[in-house]
């Protein structure tokens, strides 16, 4: 019973945990109210605006970033971008 117990709690914080680790970095079009911009990233060789976004989106989360929002987008192809990333 008490294993059954802490086999249970130990799935339960697993849960917990990969549940945060798996959000991802969210794009928004305005500066979000509540949160500070901790830094720019920018990235380049995305075939089209979704790989582009797909792209910051990634370099975010390394940042431990919780937002984005995508400043400047150039090139016809490959694309580069720049973001400001909010925590």
């Amino acid at each position: 019973m008490k294993s059954a117990k802490r086999l249970l709690a130990i799935a339960a914080l697993s849960a917990l945990f990969f549940s945060f680790t798996a959000q991802a970095a969210l794009e928004v079009e305005t500066p979000p109210a509540g949160l500070r911009q901790i830094g720019i990233i920018s990235t380049s060789g995305g075939a089209n605006r979704q790989t582009l976004q797909s792209q910051l989106s990634a370099k975010a989360d390394v940042k431990g970033a919780i937002a984005y929002r995508i400043i400047s987008v150039n090139g016809p192809s490959p694309l580069y971008g720049t973001a400001a990333i909010y925590k």
